[in-house]
């Protein structure tokens, strides 16, 4: 059985300058078309039936900044 829901982290164009903001630059592999910053604050779950199809893909180093963000930010 799959789990109802999936864990999800906003994106923004509007760059803040925050510690906590990864920068991700536009690439045919991740879907994007204009530089977007991961809101790893804003961490939070959605339903599955609400996913309709997947843009892209974050380049394995990216995850791994992302994930470090999230866990700091969780004191993990």
């Amino acid at each position: 059985m799959e789990f109802p829901f999936i864990i999800v982290v906003p994106l923004t164009t509007t760059h803040r300058g925050l510690p906590f903001h990864v920068e991700l630059e536009a690439t045919n592999l991740n879907g994007l078309s204009e530089t977007s910053f991961v809101q790893c604050e804003l961490i939070r779950s959605v339903n599955r039936n609400r996913l309709i199809h997947r843009l892209g893909i974050l380049e394995p180093d990216l995850r791994h900044q992302v994930a470090t963000v999230i866990k700091t930010l969780l004191n993990y």
